[in-house]
């Protein structure tokens, strides 16, 4: 599938997988088209003798069983989720000339679900995922995929990963901004903000929060220390 003809890329978006329907479930639109072809070649003879009609039912059943064909390959293409590193894009291919396409952010999808029905599907090891959104967005569902619960699992895991990348870079721009303001302390104030720093990481989880001060923050420091030394 040529991605970039449905969708565009965002910065440092990668496409980590293309999932289509079970190709098995239309098995049976793919054998109608080739039986219609099969009996037109099968009964040509008698139909080239039967005159101008034999051959236009010649020609129906070719055209009707390649449109039937073409057809069946252009929804299998196109039906499909599209999963990269940031969201989750639903294809929905119904015909020639139909197509919806939708998608969710990693950030504001809440539940992703998937289920197995009846014996061919457990047989089988295909169903349906969902992607429950946040407010008014459209929820996502592909039917029919092979097993599911693996796509499942790459849509969390790619949630997880997303969300941690996005925790990660505040947190930098966090620090970056501690280590600018601390480059401006003298000795003294170093020191004093060194011992607030270990205090605060030793009171866990809630003083490392605290310790990551903006300016305004070391600036107070830097205050109460001077008024300490005088």
């Amino acid at each position: 599938m040529n991605v970039s003809k449905v969708i565009k890329l965002k910065d440092d978006e990668k496409v980590l997988r293309v999932v289509r329907n079970y190709g098995v479930v239309y098995a049976p639109a793919a054998l109608f088209a080739f039986l219609l072809v099969a009996v037109s070649f099968f009964f040509m003879l008698p139909l080239f003798k039967a005159g101008w009609w034999g051959l236009a039912v010649f020609a129906l059943l070719n055209v009707v069983g390649l449109f039937v064909a073409l057809r069946t390959a252009m929804v299998w293409h196109w039906n499909a989720f599209i999963v990269t590193s940031s969201r989750v894009i639903d294809i929905d291919q119904r015909g020639f000339f139909s197509r919806t396409v939708s998608e969710a952010d990693f950030d504001r999808i809440q539940d992703v679900s998937y289920s197995i029905k009846g014996m061919l599907g457990t047989l089988l090891k295909f169903g349906t995922i969902e992607l429950q959104t946040a407010g008014n967005a459209t929820n996502l569902e592909l039917q029919n995929v092979h097993d599911p619960k693996e796509l499942h699992h790459l849509i969390t895991e790619s949630m997880h990963l997303h969300k941690d990348k996005a925790n990660g870079g505040a947190r930098s721009e966090k620090i970056a901004v501690l280590l600018d303001a601390a480059a401006e302390l003298n000795d003294s104030e170093a020191r004093a903000f060194i011992v607030a720093l270990q205090a605060a990481v030793a009171s866990g989880e809630k003083g490392v929060e605290h310790a990551m001060m903006d300016e305004k923050d070391l600036e107070w420091l830097k205050r109460d220390v001077k008024e300490g030394e005088e």
